[in-house]
């Protein structure tokens, strides 16, 4: 059995209900996005992220727990400066 490898965010692994999140780099479900410069967080909707990244472009990914597989996407969008009010 492989050992389980350690996060480069290790240190924050002593922080209660983030430890084991922090702490290993095996992940439930993953999505991945083109743009490198991104902050995500999790959606409203039950299994959801959004991701905004720099590069002008909102994604939103869900996770079937049923099914187990990688998150999928179910919206993208993307903004420029004709979008942003004044």
């Amino acid at each position: 059995e492989a050992a389980n490898r350690k996060s480069s965010m290790k240190f924050l692994s002593g922080l209660p209900k983030a430890g084991k999140y922090f702490g290993s780099e095996w992940s439930f479900a993953t999505f991945r996005v083109p743009a490198s410069k991104c902050i995500a967080g999790f959606g409203q909707e039950p299994n959801t992220v959004v991701v905004l990244c720099g590069d002008g472009t909102y994604h939103k990914a869900r996770h079937d727990p049923e099914e187990g597989k990688d998150m999928q996407a179910v919206e993208y969008a993307t903004f420029d400066q004709s979008v942003v009010a004044n």
